[in-house]
């Protein structure tokens, strides 16, 4: 299988949200009390342009004899004005998605080799991701690829039961 990788024009609408699709419902899956199932499309059409059009941001995808197969979403980000925190720029890796068909291929980390490579080009030498708990081949993915917990989100249901 030949991967082409490219970055994301209008006309990839429709697959993005197929594999979006495959995400939301894996999260909602998980913790269905955060994420809901909601019918398509994943995301608006001003969404996905919005990232598009952005120099600051983009959607690369991984394509095969015209269908995609994944896509990454990587974002350039500066610290907030807070005088604790040292001025600087990074990534972060907003969402990625293989096609449940064509996982364990490499084409997630050829998709994320190309985000790192969209990072340098931009002079941005730290990439920052989330990933919940839940998701352990994420987790391990991540791992192989050298990210490294730096901080922890944590939570409390004061309510009612919730994951």
């Amino acid at each position: 299988m030949k991967l082409y990788l490219r970055k994301a024009d209008r006309g990839d609408f429709e697959e993005l949200n197929r594999l979006i699709k495959q995400v939301d419902l894996m999260h909602h899956r998980n913790l269905p009390n955060i994420f809901k199932n909601n019918p398509p499309p994943a995301r608006s059409p001003e969404y996905l342009f919005s990232i598009i059009d952005d120099d600051n941001k983009d959607i690369i995808v991984a394509e095969s004899e015209n269908k995609l197969l994944g896509f990454v979403v990587i974002h350039k980000k500066f610290t907030p004005d807070i005088t604790v925190l040292f001025d600087r720029e990074y990534a972060v890796i907003d969402n990625i998605a293989v096609d449940k068909e064509y996982r364990r291929k490499g084409i997630g980390k050829a998709l994320m080799k190309k985000a790192h490579k969209w990072a340098r080009k931009k002079g941005i030498t730290k990439i920052e991701l989330n990933v919940f708990e839940f998701n352990k081949n994420a987790l391990q993915f991540y791992k192989n690829l050298g990210y490294k917990t730096r901080s922890r989100k944590m939570a409390i249901n004061l309510g009612r039961k919730e994951n």
